[in-house]
């Protein structure tokens, strides 16, 4: 034997692994870069799995964007009826005199 006990050799192994680490190249990088915004981890039945992220506009999902952002034309060319906010849905509008 080279005269070290067990536990000796086992943190000269331990050195030497963390020595022999890599980082990751740049390209490999930026592509996981580029997965985590693509995706969302989630757990289905205990496993992980990658699902697709809904896409954002200014950080707000896009429904959410529309709802505050958009105009009444818009929404009225674009079939979005349900979004419309009226004051008054009695029946049609009256001109005021």
């Amino acid at each position: 034997m080279s005269g070290q006990t067990k536990a000796e050799r086992k943190a000269q192994r331990k050195r030497e692994k963390e020595l022999r680490k890599k980082t990751l190249a740049p390209a490999n990088r930026r592509a996981r870069r580029q997965r985590r915004r693509k995706f969302r981890m989630i757990f289905i039945n205990g496993k992980q799995k990658q699902a697709p992220r809904e896409p954002l506009i200014d950080g707000m999902a896009v429904n959410e964007f529309i709802t505050e952002n958009a105009a009444p034309i818009w929404l009225h060319q674009n079939e979005m009826w349900e979004l419309l906010q009226s004051d008054d849905t009695s029946g049609p509008a009256q001109p005021e005199f």
